[in-house]
């Protein structure tokens, strides 16, 4: 029995130590180059949850889903004035719910005709006492649809509050903030002071104030919005590694096309929020309820697919930032949920102790919000570059040795394709070209495009080739670039005694490489 014991404890032992050594080691081997990676459904897997938990650990995510957190904070209020200067100048609100209302009569109108047939056609021919049409169809008939000329598309004047604004607004504000929303009757206590009403008494008294949403009102918000997309692009780049910003061009472009897209997105999606919440809409829908408001999840997929596929500086495949999106979405509502239940239940407590949980909480679900829209990116960064990405933690351990070669063996292919006409690689293709992390192409490409050794072409996705003769291109040129990228962080070569010898190493004399360091300490103390 006893040996029998130790025998199966052994096998433990074994079965553990082969588990470690797949999960080490076997799962991440890497092959010669143009060898294929070990793949496979459950490998792929395996490595996507490793190096998620990697990445969350290890790349400052967690940092810079706080340093956004305190961001959000002063971004809230100019992106909310400017919300909701659109929608009273535009009047969504009002068309928003007009359209959705007249679809919906008109659609239910084709369902139920549809399933009375011609008989229903026939009753509704009957005319009452005074011409109009009577249908027959329900007990209960529909009401007629709201006439779409009683509201301009377009405000002339100054912005007009409306009904359906003000309710549009709300229904925004309850998405923000949930428990805005889910809990407006905690909210009117006069003990102490909501700050989710705060951030939107600040917005209101902005879009309410003439003077406030002028040119420089519109100027400072517009600043604000974009100081705070090229924060969320800046951390999106470093989670791709992609250090090369837009040019101001596309940044103007993309910003504005994101800043004035987002605040539509987004109101439609509260629209159809409060249509389903009124009771008429509902009782029409019936079981297609569901439908719309799987509707809702896809648009917040959309919109974070939108900003996986957009805002990094790199290629990404629909894909894969179709996955990240689905990813963030699905984990958004949850932590959304998660929220409100929180603050649900500290009504519960004293109003005093209610006071001092509701900001750490709502900074809590911003932080987490964060975390959440980051990790979709680097799921989508991981699924694309699963194959190199695999490398990457070996990355960082990688030798000078390594990097220069690889230099090399980069500007020998740029100059062969340049020679015979070839299209020439980007990045990931490299990669996958010669098994080498995607990190390390990425810093390659990087300092010799500093050193005027490669240019990007204007290509979807970029390009690398040589910016000059690849016959002028020496491979200690190369060397010299990598070796030379950076910045000194003192002038220790620019020393009177240092400079021969900085000269000498950076035009490679052989006689000083072959030197040994007793006669340099002699030579230098001659000096």
């Amino acid at each position: 029995m006893k040996h029998k014991v130790l025998s199966n404890f052994r096998r433990w032992i074994e079965s553990f130590k082969r588990g470690r050594q797949f999960v080490a080691h076997d799962i991440w081997r890497i092959g010669l180059p143009g060898e294929e990676v070990p793949n496979g459904l459950i490998i792929k897997q395996i490595r996507a949850i490793i190096l998620l938990a990697r990445g969350l650990m290890e790349e400052t995510i967690l940092l810079r889903a706080s340093a956004l957190t305190f961001a959000t904070l002063l971004f809230i209020v100019p992106f909310l004035a400017l919300m909701f200067f659109l929608i009273q100048t535009f009047n969504i609100g009002d068309q928003i719910y007009q359209r959705m209302d007249n679809q919906t009569y008109k659609a239910v109108s084709a369902l139920r005709h549809g399933d009375n047939g011609d008989e229903d056609e026939e009753e509704q021919g009957e005319c009452a006492p005074d011409g109009a049409l009577v249908s027959d169809i329900d007990s209960k008939p529909l009401p007629p649809p709201v006439d779409q000329g009683t509201t301009p598309v377009l405000s002339v004047g100054a912005p007009r509050k409306t009904n359906s604004d003000e309710q549009l607004k709300q229904q925004i504000i309850g998405w923000v903030f949930p428990i805005f929303k889910e809990g407006e009757s905690i909210t009117e206590a006069a003990d102490y002071t909501n700050p989710v009403k705060i951030f939107v008494s600040l917005a209101e008294s902005g879009v309410n104030n003439p003077r406030t949403v002028g040119l420089s009102g519109l100027i400072f918000i517009l600043t604000t919005v974009f100081v705070f997309m090229r924060n969320v692009e800046y951390t999106l780049n470093r989670i791709w590694s992609v250090k090369r910003q837009r040019n101001l061009f596309l940044v103007i472009s993309h910003y504005m096309m994101i800043t004035l897209f987002l605040p539509f997105v987004a109101a439609s999606i509260m629209g159809m929020n409060a249509a389903l919440e009124n009771p008429h809409v509902s009782e029409m829908l019936g079981s297609f309820t569901f439908a719309v408001r799987l509707l809702q999840f896809l648009f917040l997929c959309l919109a974070l697919t939108l900003i996986y596929y957009i805002v990094p500086n790199t290629k990404v495949h629909f894909r894969y930032a179709l996955l990240g999106g689905i990813v963030g979405s699905l984990l958004f509502l949850l932590n959304s949920w998660a929220y409100v239940k929180f603050q649900m239940g500290l009504v519960r407590y004293t109003n005093f102790f209610f006071t001092f949980a509701l900001f750490p909480l709502l900074l809590m679900y911003i932080y987490i919000s964060w975390i959440i829209l980051l990790s979709g990116s680097l799921v989508s960064f991981a699924y694309q570059n699963e194959k190199t990405f695999a490398m990457e933690r070996l990355a960082e351990g990688a030798p000078q040795a390594y990097r220069e070669f690889f230099a090399i063996r980069l500007m020998m292919e740029l100059a062969y394709r340049h020679r015979h006409r070839l299209l020439y690689p980007t990045a990931q293709e490299a990669a996958e070209l010669w098994n080498v992390p995607t990190r390390i192409v990425s810093e390659t490409l990087e300092a010799l495009h500093e050193g005027q050794l490669v240019t990007a072409a204007a290509t979807t996705p970029v390009t690398y080739q040589p910016r000059h003769d690849p016959r002028s291109i020496k491979i200690l040129d190369v060397l010299n670039v990598l070796r030379e990228h950076g910045q000194d962080p003192s002038r220790l070569r620019n020393q009177k005694d240092a400079v021969p010898l900085s000269n000498a190493l950076y035009s490679g004399d052989a006689a000083i490489l072959q030197k040994d360091m007793y006669t340099m300490a002699e030579e230098y103390e001659r000096s």
